[in-house]
């Protein structure tokens, strides 16, 4: 089974155009313990540009 990062890899790969970023995905992501080392880095490598941090991430 592939894991977490391997998926939104292929997710951002196959549909970069249609995923959004948005300040709630950043904090579902933020607050995933079992997946927040694997896509919090993703998220910034692909879209690091278009995150904000925000109080509430933090």
């Amino acid at each position: 089974m592939k894991g977490m990062r391997e998926i939104m890899t292929l997710l951002f790969e196959q549909r970069e155009e249609e995923m959004k970023i948005t300040e709630e995905v950043v904090k579902a992501a933020a607050e995933n313990n079992k997946s927040v080392r694997e896509i919090m880095p993703l998220l910034f490598e692909q879209r690091g540009e278009e995150i904000k941090i925000t109080e509430d991430i933090v």
